[in-house]
């Protein structure tokens, strides 16, 4: 696969002693001789001309977010006055400030709804005004409660039960839309300082911003080492990174069970954990450790979604990564199977300090991070590349599972999305009943209305095999295509359902069909999305109106209708599945 960035950044620090400053400039290094240290970060131009500054001058800065616009937005851990809520646009010129945001504060952008959610690490939430950062207090995350039923370890895959949660140090934070549903916030956590971490949900259905909204807390994953947690400070009193990418994949760095160091005694390491959130409804996604564990940590405090596609950005603290091994900002792709160094902080005087947050510009040119004990907020011009068309999709299309392959019927005989109450019945047709396969399924479609309204009795051959060109390649057939299959059908030695068969096995066997296989891949991919979708959400089509299901039909076409070979396209289609559903 082509490299998705131009290069990495690597960084160089001069600095320059002698000059005395105050305790209150110094913050945290005032216990240190008062030398007035400037940290001038020099930079090597790079294929993209990447460059490092210092964009901000903060005290003990937290987290920081960029918003759609550009403006950056970095929240302030500091007691001397000068703490809160910080807005700044691109160049560093202050926009507003809130002093009275205190604590630790993680921040996501709600662009659905025009906001900004802050978690407090004690699980206070707030919603937040974009422009003029006036805040209120939304609820307590730890106060609302969590419910009493069995979580997953995902040190053992055991479902096991949770332990009384108290003293939760909340950690990161991130959002999945649901349209008209509301939202979903996803966290990150910690039961006390050095205790097991989880990662847990705040489901807020219908407008989350009214008065009254009915509130959901579960728990998806946690990590139980044994025996107890070895972490050392300041990292036992910091909740975990999280992020979570548009299809629903999130990520998140958790604790595993103590190892023995020389001469360092028993301690734990960290890896990330990949999962769907929706794992629990679907049976996707399952929580596993990834990237080469056990040989490869990772420990981070601050993620988000990488912006230019469907992959991470990390600051962490790595061994066996992309970059040097050690401070370094990372991006992890969207299968999170490969990791590219973007800023290694190795060779600079920040010495083993971890970046806390990091966040980047919707196109790929800019990297935001924290390092909080040296009062850095840092800017990296990196022009980040998503990887260009003809890379491989990086979508595992699993053609060995019996609900892969019945959606290919959907999409190739009909052309949309399937509803999950239809996708579920074919395949357990398949799975449990011997006389059923692929084959008698596509047979048996022509039996439904649904598909005798689109193919009626007597009509031309001709548009069933345009359709299903179409369906399929997205184009029509050539002239000695054509008059093959219709000389086929007109002939009776092939049935129309063999010969939608036919049509998906020859093009995924023909490599000279690769780019537009590649395409019904993300055309299925994504309609295993749609009707993932629909059942997490408990919509039986048999239960609708007809005005209703006739709208998931619709909802269905639409939105895999511009998905090509392109892997922004079946990106694209992914975050608009709630959108298309609108109309129910």
């Amino acid at each position: 696969m082509k490299a998705s960035f131009r290069g990495a950044v690597n960084l160089f620090a001069c600095v320059l002693a002698g000059k005395r400053i105050s305790p209150r400039i110094l913050g945290a290094h005032a216990r240190y001789p008062l030398l007035f240290i400037i940290l001038i970060v020099c930079y090597v131009p790079l294929a993209s001309s990447a460059t490092l500054t210092r964009f901000a001058d903060i005290t003990f800065p937290q987290s920081v977010m960029v918003n759609q616009e550009g403006d950056v937005y970095v929240h302030s851990l500091s007691l001397l006055g000068d703490g809160g809520l910080y807005r700044f646009d691109s160049q560093g010129r202050r926009l507003a400030y809130n002093p009275n945001l205190f604590g630790s504060i993680r921040l996501v952008e709600d662009s659905e709804r025009g906001v900004i959610w802050g978690l407090e690490k004690r699980g206070d939430l707030y919603v937040i005004d974009p422009v003029t950062l006036d805040a209120r207090f939304f609820l307590n995350i730890a106060v609302h409660g969590f419910p009493h039923e069995p979580v997953l370890n995902v040190l053992s895959g055991e479902y096991v039960t949770l332990p009384m949660l108290s003293h939760i140090i909340f950690g990161d934070i991130a959002l999945r839309s649901l349209g008209h549903d509301g939202l979903e916030l996803y966290f990150s956590g910690m039961q006390g300082p050095g205790g097991s971490q989880f990662v847990g949900r705040l489901r807020l259905p219908n407008d989350p911003l009214a008065t009254g909204s009915a509130v959901h807390t579960d728990v998806l994953v946690a990590s139980f080492p044994l025996p107890t947690p070895v972490i050392p400070p300041p990292l036992d009193t910091q909740g975990p990174g999280l992020a979570l990418n548009p299809d629903g994949t999130l990520i998140a760095s958790l604790v595993y069970h103590p190892q023995s160091r020389p001469g360092a005694g028993f301690v734990s390491p960290f890896y990330i954990v990949k999962m769907h959130v929706d794992f629990k409804s679907t049976g996707v996604g399952y929580p596993e450790l990834t990237l080469g564990y056990p040989s490869r940590q990772l420990m981070s405090m601050g993620m988000s979604e990488s912006k230019i596609d469907s992959g991470f950005l990390v600051g962490a603290f790595a061994q066996g990564q992309a970059c040097s091994g050690g401070p370094a900002i990372l991006y992890v792709s969207p299968g999170v199977d490969r990791v590219d160094c973007v800023v290694d902080l190795v060779n600079t005087t920040l010495g083993t300090l971890a970046p806390g947050g990091v966040d980047m510009t919707t196109d790929g040119r800019s990297v935001y991070f924290t390092i909080s004990p040296m009062n850095l907020v840092a800017k990296a011009e990196v022009n980040l590349q998503a990887p260009v068309p003809d890379d491989p999709p990086g979508v595992q299309f699993d053609r060995d599972k019996t609900q892969w392959r019945v959606a290919e019927i959907y999409v190739a005989t009909l052309g949309y999305a399937p509803e999950a109450d239809g996708l579920d019945y074919w395949t357990d047709e398949i799975d449990y009943k011997p006389y059923w396969d692929t084959l008698s399924v596509a047979q048996s479609f022509f039996d439904q209305p649904g598909v005798q309204a689109v193919y009626p009795s007597g009509q031309p051959y001709d548009v069933f095999i345009n359709a299903l060109y179409q369906n399929i390649y997205k184009g029509p057939p050539d002239e000695e295509g054509r008059r093959y299959w219709l000389t086929e059908l007109q002939s009776g030695r092939l049935q129309r359902n063999q010969m939608i068969i036919a049509l998906i096995e020859g093009g995924w066997a023909n490599p000279a069909a690769a780019t537009e296989m590649r395409g019904f891949g993300h055309r299925v991919d994504v309609s295993l999305n749609f009707a993932s979708y629909l059942r997490s959400r408990g919509i039986r089509f048999g239960a609708l109106t007809q005005a209703q299901q006739e709208c998931v039909r619709q909802a269905g076409r639409s939105v895999i209708v511009d998905v090509t070979e392109d892997r922004g396209s079946r990106d694209r289609a992914l975050q608009k599945i709630p959108s298309v559903l609108g109309c129910l």
